[in-house]
């Protein structure tokens, strides 16, 4: 009886690995190499709450772990509102790394600031963006800003 137990335990371990599939895993079973898909809209949520929306007018699967996007427009969201945007006409998603490289001039724009350059590498975990190259920053209200920090 104790080695049914053994038995029956391991196989359900199985089945709920088999079960289990990575971001990766599931991309790979919708998005076949070398396929285009054109008007590409992909919510991610954290619990019920949208967390980013990805918008790309194209997106192609390279390889195991690449996706290559084209007008690619990112919205991140905070407390239920779009707090961030990130703009490049051409980028590539690393599924395994979970970064996002442009290949092209990229923008992102909050409310208090709009920050361009020439490359971009924006970490899909940690939501933390780098612009190099020409980089330019615009700020918003910069003087209210400096009025708010004043003791």
């Amino acid at each position: 009886e104790d080695s049914r137990k053994s038995d029956d335990d391991s196989s359900s371990e199985e089945g709920s690995e088999e079960e289990e599939e990575s971001g990766s895993d599931r991309m790979a079973t919708l998005v076949p190499i070398g396929r285009i898909f054109e008007g590409v809209k992909i919510p991610n949520y954290s619990g019920d709450a949208l967390s980013s929306l990805v918008k790309a007018n194209f997106m192609r699967r390279a390889d195991e772990e690449h996706l290559e996007m084209e007008m690619l427009e990112i919205v991140i969201y905070s407390r239920g509102e779009a707090d961030s945007k990130i703009l490049t006409d051409r980028a590539i998603y690393d599924m395994e790394a979970k970064t996002l490289r442009s290949t092209t001039p990229a923008k992102i724009v909050q409310k208090q600031f709009e920050m361009r350059g020439d490359r971009m590498i924006f970490d899909s975990e940690t939501r933390i963006g780098h612009l190099s190259g020409n980089t330019k920053t615009r700020i918003f209200n910069a003087t209210q800003m400096m009025e708010s920090e004043e003791p």
